[in-house]
């Protein structure tokens, strides 16, 4: 199928929330969805729209938490070919989309979700990287074949100037869960500042505890930036805080110990709880009312098997879960 871009500037003034649509593209015999949306002209000064994606098996629109950014359009192009999605494909699923606008950092408005069928991941392209606050942002997504999945491992190398990616030596930075398919390099600033060429790749891993599988990688994404320790990273990050963030655990997966950070933007009563796979509470770690700003706080599974845990930041208009492994 053939696809005109429409022109953004013909749509209504209160199009944005409704203007989502998708489209097929077709390059090599394969089918990729195409997104398109709306200007938005209800708010002022909207300078970036951010694309989301989740998974499920059923047509009705996942729950906010379950969809995760795969890209930022800061241009006003309006769209984004998700190429890392082909149909025909293995592990068909249904795939959704929706997209946010954003003022200087904070949260405008949001379009209506689409939904795509029966398409899988291409692995060999399944990773993308944006820029989100200064900070490198991955997304990927579920591999296609390689099963069972523990998580995933983000790998990063960098150069001082730029290099074959497959001539780099390569380190863990981080891991995520079987069903988190997004990392933010916090350890990274893109600001231009010392600058050099980082560049990463994503591998699903199983583990038994005893041994380690791995799969194959994702294709290289590179980006020109500036590399700081994490703890400054974190606190540059958020020397203006605009809304309320809770950070995945590093490192991540970990043993015994991990941080946790999170950012309040005004004074307000917080509770971070967490808990097994089975709901049953394992620690409270925060229970008190707490200044605005970046707070980090320390959880020690020592004691614990190994497993996912999750974590859940509460405050009086805010609610967050994320997962952390711990391996023994």
């Amino acid at each position: 199928m053939e696809y005109i871009q429409p022109n953004t500037e013909d749509f209504p003034d209160s199009y944005f929330e409704n203007s989502l649509a998708l489209y097929n593209g077709i390059e090599q015999n394969l089918q990729y969805p195409t997104i398109f949306w709306g200007k938005e002209k209800e708010a002022e000064n909207v300078d970036e729209y951010r694309l989301y994606r989740a998974f499920n098996e059923s047509e009705t629109p996942p729950d906010d938490n379950d969809f995760y950014l795969i890209n930022s359009d800061k241009t006003n192009k309006f769209y984004f070919k998700d190429i890392a999605l082909t149909r025909p494909g293995e592990q068909l699923a249904i795939t959704h989309y929706k997209v946010k606008s954003f003022s200087n950092g904070n949260y405008v408005d949001e379009t209506n979700s689409m939904f795509f069928f029966d398409a899988g991941i291409d692995w060999i392209n399944a990773l993308y990287l944006t820029e989100i606050d200064n900070h490198p942002h991955l997304a990927w997504g579920p591999h296609p074949t390689f099963s069972p999945i523990t998580g995933y491992k983000i790998y990063r190398a960098m150069s001082a100037n730029p290099v074959n990616p497959l001539s780099l030596n390569y380190t863990i930075i981080g891991t995520t869960t079987d069903d988190e398919f997004e990392y933010t390099d916090v350890e990274v600033f893109v600001d231009g500042q010392n600058p050099v060429y980082v560049y990463y790749y994503v591998k699903a891993y199983y583990t038994n505890g005893k041994s380690f599988n791995y799969s194959s990688r994702t294709n290289f994404v590179d980006i020109e930036g500036a590399w700081w320790p994490w703890k400054q990273g974190i606190k540059q990050e958020m020397k203006e805080v605009h809304e309320f963030k809770l950070a995945q655990n590093f490192p991540n997966q970990f043993n015994p110990s991990t941080e946790i950070t999170y950012i309040i933007p005004k004074e307000n009563h917080v509770q971070l709880k967490v808990y097994d796979t089975f709901g049953r509470e394992v620690a409270v770690l925060v229970k008190e009312r707490q200044n605005v700003g970046t707070h980090t706080v320390n959880f020690n599974g020592e004691k614990l098997a190994s497993g996912v845990y999750i974590y859940e930041m509460v405050t009086g208009e805010f609610r967050y879960i994320r997962k952390m492994l711990l391996v023994k």
